[in-house]
């Protein structure tokens, strides 16, 4: 049975479902839900990442960690917990110039890849020995000393949507009607999420939508068990409370889908085969961490995050460079479109610790001998 009649004939059977079930069973349920089947990320798939525009995203990571590694006293053993790793993409990137960094940084590092679908190590040969595929139930029962990083993970977790209306709040559930899927509002009964928009004060106004999740909370809660010390880094498109809800342009909610490169009208289309995300509520996650005792060290722009880290300075290394003039263009503007704040240069980085405090130490010292510059040799 494929999965989009899996995903209707559970909702014709149980339904209406919340929006959170429903992401559930499209994306992560089944052997062929969404992000259990083939890879989906790229230009030539349903969507794209910063890793997939240019190693120098996942070559400035690698310089964080080393910063990290530097701040935790060089400790022999590193973690490097990559969420939602996927094909392997970001982690190759980091590897690779965590080896042009420092042997020894390279040598400490152990490379845990958290994915639903177990990693295939294609073009990671090289690296194979330092890299582990493991689940979140693995991961869970981990202790961990080095950095729990993700990029665009949260953003694709299950969330319930909600409605506000003068004489109350109703949830937007989904319920099978004659030939498809529509959406159903429900008043909103004592639960979970009523105890998210009570517990947060989320200020939606009337007749507007929001996402609300059930899930982040103990997300936080569970990789700072797992984190003995060290950091987490997270980076994704969302905001905070004040900014993401009540905003004009987000009346009817920030979920969406993607299909071949294009956002997808309706979410509900062909159940299990789009992905489909939110916004991420960046409040909730620095808030929570505080709550079980994550320190707050950056919340910044993608941008200003990979300023900071030097792109600057590889911008100029690379207009200096001898590059064939085709090969230069093609760096430059991939580069560039990483710091866009109109794309994904406006995403958010937001960096807690535990038990540590970052120190910036690459950039303090020869910075402009060591820092190498990533080169893209074709169009991908």
């Amino acid at each position: 049975m494929i999965i989009e009649n899996k995903v209707m004939n559970h909702i014709k059977r149980y339904g209406p479902v919340s929006y959170s079930e429903f992401m559930q069973l499209c994306l992560y349920e089944f052997e062929d839900s969404y992000y259990r089947k083939q890879d989906r990320i790229g230009f030539h798939g349903d969507f794209y990442t910063s890793p997939f525009l240019h190693p120098v995203f996942g070559s400035l990571i690698a310089i964080k960690l080393f910063d990290m590694w530097n701040s935790l006293g060089q400790p022999n053993s590193f973690d490097v917990v990559e969420l939602g790793s996927g094909n392997g993409k970001l982690c190759r990137d980091i590897l690779d110039y965590a080896r042009h960094i420092s042997k020894e940084f390279y040598d400490a590092i152990k490379y845990l890849c958290v994915d639903v679908r177990p990693l295939t190590f294609e073009d990671l040969s090289e690296h194979e020995a330092k890299i582990q595929s493991i689940d979140l139930e693995q991961l869970l029962v981990s202790k961990i000393q080095g950095c729990i990083l993700s990029n665009e993970f949260f953003d694709a977790l299950p969330i319930d949507r909600v409605y506000r209306e003068k004489n109350g709040w109703y949830e937007i559930k989904i319920e099978w009607y004659e030939t498809g899927l529509r959406d159903v509002y429900v008043p909103l009964v004592e639960g979970p999420v009523l105890s998210q928009i009570d517990k947060w004060g989320l200020n939606i106004p009337e007749g507007c939508i929001a996402e609300v999740s059930t899930i982040f909370e103990s997300m936080i809660a569970s990789l700072e068990r797992i984190l003995d010390n060290g950091f987490i880094l997270t980076i994704d498109y969302g905001d905070l409370s004040e900014d993401l809800y009540g905003n004009p342009v987000r009346k009817h909610g920030t979920i969406r889908s993607f299909k071949n490169n294009v956002q997808v009208a309706n979410v509900l289309d062909v159940p299990g085969k789009q992905d489909i995300t939110s916004h991420v509520n960046f409040s909730m996650l620095i808030q929570k961490g505080l709550d079980v005792g994550l320190k707050l060290e950056e919340f910044i722009s993608q941008r200003t995050f990979m300023m900071n880290l030097g792109s600057e300075l590889m911008l100029k290394k690379l207009e200096r460079g001898s590059l064939d003039r085709s090969i230069y263009i093609l760096n430059k503007r991939r580069i560039e479109s990483l710091l866009d704040e109109s794309g994904l240069g406006g995403f958010k980085v937001l960096l807690q610790s535990k038990k540590a405090t970052l120190i910036n130490h690459f950039l303090e010292e020869d910075s402009s001998n060591r820092l190498k510059v990533p080169i893209l040799n074709r169009q991908v």
